[in-house]
C-alpha cells in the first residue's frame, strides 16, 4: 500500500504499540480484536476502521483525539484515490441493522478485513453461506453497516429471492442496480450482457458496497461482480456457490453454545437466563443453537406466549412439537427449511427423509448409497449436492479415513415430517441394514476372532458395486460407527427384521468384548430378545456370555440354560457346543468344578462329531485354566500349549492372546519367572494389537505379581494401580476384583494393615459376585496376613 494510502498511520500505530511495551497478544486482549486482524492493520496491509484506531490508542495510552484526526486525513487520501466523488447522491439502501445482533466475532473480523483491504487488484467478493436460519442476512447487514464508511459512494441492497419459486433473474437485478446508481430507466440497455457492462462502467471509479441477499446460484450473481477493486460485493446464499471464481466463502454454522446463550440473554433479559442457566441451555440446545430458532423462542418468551423458560424447554424437548413451537407471526423455522427442501430433486429429498426417519443424524457415503440404491460414486454426488445446499455438514473423516456427514436436528425434524408416503422406504431400510451387516462382518473378519459361531446367515446383505475394501483398522472403525451400529440393531428390531437384528448383534459382540463395551452388548442383545418375545437363542447365548464376563453368575447360568434348551431343538449343533463351553466357564467361576468339567466334556463330544479344530482348542484352553485352579500346573501348561497351537492354526488372535496370558500365570505359579515374563509380554502385545484394554490391563496385574516376587514392590504397586484404574473405567468387575486382591497382597508386604483393608474389600466384592472359590482364596490370604500384624496394634483386629 503506498504511503499516501495510510502507511504513515500504520507506522504510528506500530510505534504506539511498541512505546506501550505491548505484544500483539496483549494488545488483542485489551482491544478485543484478533491478533491476525491487528497485525494486518499495524503493518499497513488493511486500512483500519476508525474504531480500531480508537481502541488501539486507548489501550496504549495514546492521544486518541490526535489519532482520530490522523485517521481522518489518511482516510481522505484513501477515499479520493479513485478520482472525484460522483455527481449523484450516494444511495444508502441497506436494511436496518438488528439492535440485538450478537456473536459471530470471528466471522465479522474476517469479513471486515476482506472488504476493507485496499491492496487487492480484484474486487472483494464475500459469499456468506449456510443452512436456513443461521443468520446469513443478519450478519451481512451488520457487517455492511460496520464497513459503510469505506464506501462513500453508496451501499446498495438487492434481494434475489433465491429460495422462492421465481428468483430475480440477472437481467432484472442489473436493472435495479443501475437505477440505484443513477441511470435513467430509458438509458438502461435491454440485453443482460450490455446491462452488466454498463454496471461495471458505473462502478469503475466509485467506492460502492453491494449486498446481494439470498442468491439462488453462482450464475445468478456472476454478472453482479464489479470490474475493479473500487467496489465490493457481499452475497448471501443457502448454496455454497463453489463455481463463483474469485469469491471468498464464509461458511456460517449454527451458534456455539455460548453465543446461543448470549443471544437469548439479549432477547429475554440477562436476569431470566442467568437465574436458570441450565434450563436456558436446554432451550438453546433444543433449538440446535440455530439463530433463527433462538430468536423465535426468545420472541415467544418476551411476548408472553410461554410462561417461562421451563415451559418453553419442555415443549421444545419433544421433537414431535418442536417445529410447531418455533414459529411466531409470519416467521417460522418450518417454512424456512421447507424452502430448502423444495429446492431438492426427488432423489435428494428421499435420501434426506430416509436418513431422518431412521434418526441417522451422522452418516457415511456407504449409508447414503444403500438408502438411494446406488453405487458409491453416485452417492458421493448426492452428498455433494446436499452439502452444497447446506442440508448436510461434512464433519471430516473418522479415525479410519471414512467420511462423516452430519444432519442438523431441525433439518432432521423437518425432513421426517416430509417423509410420509415414500413407497421405497421399506426397501431402502432393508438395504441400509444389509449394508451395516455386510460392513460389520467384513470388519470382524479382519479381527481374526469370534468366540462362537454366527447364527444361520439368512438375512440379505447389501454392498454397492464399487464397495471399498474393509477398514484397515476394524477396531477404530467400530469406535467411530458404534452409535450407528447399535441404532441399526434397534431399527431392525422395530421393523420386524429379527433375523437380521440377531446376526448384527452377534457380529458386534467381538467388538463389544474387545472394548469391554458392556452397555452396547447388553442393549443390542436385549433389544433382539425383547423383539423375539424372549425366544431368540442367540440373543440369550450372547447375554449369557456377557453375564459370565461380568461375574453375574446365577443370571449367566439361567440365561445360558435357556439358550441351550432352545438350541437343542434346532439344527445348529456347533452353537449348542459353544453354549456348553460357556456353561462350563460359568460353573468354574462359581466353584462348581465337577459341573464345569461335565459341560466341557459335553462340548468336546459335539466338537469331535463336527470335526471342529477350533472347538477342540477351546476345550483344551478351558481345561488348562481349570487345572491351574486345581493346582495341577504341569498338565495345565501342556493343555494350554496344545490349545495355543490350535488357535494359531485357526488364526484366532484373541484366543491366542488369552492363552499366552494363562501360560504366563502357569509359569509364574511354577516359579519360572523368565518364562512367565515372556508369555505375559506376548499376551500384552496381542491385546494391544486388538485394542483390548481390559486384556492389556490384566497383563499389567500379572507383571505386578512377578515384580512382587522379585521384591520390586513400588513398581509392582504402580502397575497394579494402573490396571485397577483401567478395569474400573471399563466396568470390568472381574478384572477389578483381581486387581484389588493383587494390590492387597503387594501392599501387605510393607503395610499389612492397609493390605488387609484392600483384601477385605476384594473379599466383599467376590461375595457379592457369588464367586465362592475366590472368596475362600482371599480369606486364606487375609488369615495369613493377619498373622503378620503385631497383636498390640490397635487396628490389628
Amino acid at each position: 500500500m503506498p504511503p499516501s494510502d495510510g502507511a504513515d498511520l500504520a507506522e504510528e500505530l506500530r510505534r504506539m504499540k511498541d512505546r506501550a511495551g505491548l505484544s500483539l497478544a496483549q494488545l488483542a486482549t485489551r482491544t478485543w480484536y484478533s491478533k491476525s486482524s491487528l497485525e494486518r492493520y499495524i503493518n499497513g496491509k488493511v486500512f483500519p476502521p476508525r474504531r480500531v484506531v480508537e481502541a488501539i490508542s486507548d489501550s496504549c495510552g495514546g492521544d486518541t483525539d490526535a489519532m482520530i484526526a490522523a485517521w481522518e486525513r489518511a482516510w481522505s487520501t484513501v477515499r479520493d484515490r479513485s478520482g472525484q466523488p460522483s455527481a449523484y447522491p450516494a444511495p444508502m439502501e441497506l436494511p436496518a441493522e438488528l439492535p440485538d445482533f450478537t456473536g459471530r466475532r470471528a466471522y465479522r473480523a474476517a469479513l471486515e478485513a476482506q472488504l476493507t483491504a485496499l491492496d487487492s487488484p480484484a474486487p472483494a467478493v464475500a459469499v456468506i453461506c449456510g443452512m436456513a436460519g443461521t443468520g446469513k442476512t443478519a450478519l451481512a447487514v451488520h457487517v455492511a453497516h460496520r464497513v459503510r464508511g469505506y464506501f462513500p459512494d453508496g451501499a446498495l441492497y438487492l434481494h434475489l429471492a433465491g429460495m422462492s419459486e421465481r428468483p430475480v433473474r440477472p437481467r432484472e437485478a442489473l436493472g435495479q442496480l443501475l437505477r440505484s446508481l443513477g441511470v435513467d430507466g430509458g438509458a438502461i440497455p435491454d440485453a443482460t450482457e450490455e446491462r452488466a457492462a454498463l454496471y461495471r462502467s458505473k462502478l469503475a471509479t466509485r467506492r460502492v458496497l453491494i449486498l446481494a441477499d439470498d442468491a439462488p446460484s453462482a450464475e445468478a450473481v456472476r454478472p453482479l461482480i464489479p470490474g475493479t477493486s473500487a467496489a465490493a460485493l457481499i452475497i448471501t446464499s443457502r448454496s455454497r456457490l463453489a463455481a463463483l471464481a474469485g469469491a471468498r466463502l464464509h461458511q456460517l454454522e449454527p451458534f456455539r453454545p455460548d453465543e446461543a446463550l448470549e443471544l437469548l440473554r439479549a432477547l429475554v433479559g440477562a436476569h431470566r437466563v442467568d437465574a436458570d442457566r441450565a434450563v436456558a441451555e436446554r432451550v438453546a440446545s433444543s433449538c440446535g443453537n440455530l439463530p433463527l430458532a433462538i430468536r423465535i423462542a426468545g420472541a415467544r418468551l418476551a411476548s408472553g406466549l410461554r410462561s417461562g423458560l421451563d415451559d418453553l424447554a419442555a415443549r421444545l424437548t419433544d421433537e414431535r412439537w418442536r417445529l410447531g413451537e418455533l414459529a411466531v407471526g409470519d416467521v417460522a423455522v418450518r417454512s424456512s427449511l421447507e424452502l430448502s427442501y423444495r429446492g431438492l430433486t426427488a432423489v435428494h429429498q428421499a435420501v434426506l427423509s430416509r436418513l431422518a426417519m431412521l434418526d441417522l443424524t451422522r452418516s457415511a457415503p456407504w449409508l447414503v448409497a444403500a438408502l438411494a440404491g446406488v453405487d458409491l460414486a453416485a452417492a458421493e454426488r448426492i452428498i455433494d449436492d446436499l452439502l452444497a445446499a447446506n442440508l448436510l455438514t461434512d464433519a471430516g473423516t473418522d479415525g479410519t479415513g471414512e467420511r462423516t456427514l452430519v444432519m442438523h436436528d431441525l433439518v432432521r425434524d423437518h425432513a421426517k415430517e416430509r417423509a410420509s408416503g415414500d413407497p421405497e422406504a421399506g426397501a431402502a431400510t432393508g438395504r441400509l441394514l444389509g449394508a451395516c451387516l455386510d460392513r460389520v462382518e467384513r470388519a470382524e473378519a479382519a479381527l481374526n476372532h469370534r468366540f462362537y459361531p454366527p447364527p444361520p446367515a439368512l438375512a440379505p446383505r447389501w454392498r454397492p458395486a464399487d464397495a471399498e475394501d474393509p477398514p484397515a483398522d476394524p477396531m477404530a472403525w467400530f469406535v467411530a460407527r458404534r452409535r450407528l451400529l447399535i441404532t441399526a440393531v434397534r431399527i431392525a428390531c422395530d421393523t420386524g427384521r429379527i433375523g437380521l437384528a440377531t446376526e448384527l448383534a452377534v457380529a458386534l459382540s467381538s467388538f463389544f468384548a474387545a472394548h469391554s463395551d458392556w452397555a452396547g452388548w447388553r442393549i443390542t442383545h436385549q433389544a433382539v430378545l425383547d423383539a423375539s418375545g424372549g425366544t431368540d437363542p442367540y440373543a440369550l447365548r450372547g447375554l449369557g456370555e456377557l453375564y459370565v464376563y461380568l461375574d453375574r453368575l446365577p443370571e449367566a447360568l439361567d440365561t445360558l440354560d435357556r439358550a441351550r434348551r432352545l438350541l437343542d431343538t434346532g439344527a445348529d449343533p456347533l452353537s449348542v457346543a459353544y453354549v456348553y463351553v460357556l456353561l462350563g466357564v460359568a460353573h468354574r467361576k462359581s466353584g462348581h468344578a465337577r459341573a464345569a468339567v461335565r459341560y466341557y466334556n459335553l462340548a468336546a463330544a459335539r466338537f469331535a462329531e463336527l470335526d471342529d479344530e477350533l472347538g477342540r482348542a477351546q476345550i483344551r484352553y478351558q481345561l488348562g485354566i481349570q487345572r491351574i485352579y486345581e493346582g495341577r500346573l504341569a498338565p495345565a501348561e501342556d493343555l494350554l500349549r496344545t490349545a495355543l497351537d490350535g488357535f494359531e492354526a485357526g488364526n484366532d488372535s484373541r484366543d491366542v492372546a488369552w492363552t499366552c496370558y494363562w501360560l504366563g500365570i502357569a509359569n509364574q505359579l511354577r516359579g519360572h519367572i523368565t518364562s512367565a515374563q515372556h508369555w505375559h509380554d506376548r499376551a500384552e502385545r496381542g491385546f494391544a494389537g486388538l485394542s483390548d484394554r481390559a486384556g492389556a490391563a490384566s497383563c499389567l496385574r500379572e507383571k505386578a505379581e512377578l515384580l512382587r516376587q522379585q521384591g520390586a514392590l513400588d513398581e509392582a504397586a504402580a502397575l497394579c494401580v494402573k490396571a485397577l484404574a483401567t478395569h474400573r473405567e471399563l466396568g470390568d468387575r472381574s478384572g477389578e476384583l483381581s486387581d484389588l486382591r493383587q494390590l492387597g497382597m503387594i501392599t501387605g508386604e510393607t503395610d499389612p494393615v492397609r493390605g488387609l483393608a484392600l483384601l477385605e474389600r476384594a473379599r466383599i466384592r467376590a461375595a457379592e459376585q457369588g464367586r465362592e472359590p475366590v472368596v475362600r482364596r482371599i480369606a486364606a490370604a487375609i488369615e495369613e496376613l493377619r498373622r503378620r500384624v503385631p497383636a498390640d496394634r490397635p487396628d490389628a483386629g
